[in-house]
């Protein structure tokens, strides 16, 4: 089977990944959680319904709980900023996936990847990330694919644990 495709970004799209990559890690997780839990028992004692801190004004969770809250506007203005500056992510792409390979080609651009060295793929919202490394990723639209077409370039992605092609590490 052979799948081609045209794809090209646009800066909101690349923003909404952007930020649900970031809160895809578990640390930014567990801080968003801490900061949750922050901002609370600081409504609690600011509404006087309960103490629980010993001055009136605690720095280091209203400082958590800031944080907590400007962290997705601060990762949507960086996005959009690497998006401004990255010429090379507002092109259009056409992908061709067959048995062998991943071919693409783009203005003044083209390569190819067996797909061995693809490393795993993940899905978030309506787009299929293509790892080529730790931190690259082809962004593939899924609502210009079929289901056939997705099965098809699934299919072909390995996910271990370790990928000796790469040395990469998965837990």
């Amino acid at each position: 089977m052979v799948v081609e495709m045209e794809s090209k970004l646009t800066q909101s799209e690349y923003a909404k990944v952007t930020l649900k990559l970031t809160y895809k890690n578990i640390a930014v997780q567990l801080f968003t959680a801490v900061g949750v839990i922050c901002m609370i028992l600081l409504l609690l004692q600011w509404f006087g319904l309960r103490k629980i801190f010993d001055t009136e004004a605690p720095m280091f969770p209203f400082l958590i709980a800031t944080i907590n809250i400007l962290l997705p506007f601060s990762v949507l203005g960086y996005a959009q900023k690497h998006f401004a500056s990255n010429l090379t992510l507002q092109r259009s792409f056409k992908f061709v996936f067959d048995d062998e390979k991943i071919s693409y080609f783009a203005e003044g651009d083209q390569g190819q990847l067996n797909w061995e060295y693809v490393i795993k793929y993940s899905c978030i919202n309506n787009f299929l990330l293509i790892y080529i490394s730790n931190v690259s990723a082809y962004l593939i639209k899924t609502d210009e694919l079929s289901d056939e077409q997705l099965n098809f370039i699934k299919s072909k992605i390995k996910q271990p644990e370790y990928h000796a092609k790469t040395n990469h590490q998965y837990n």
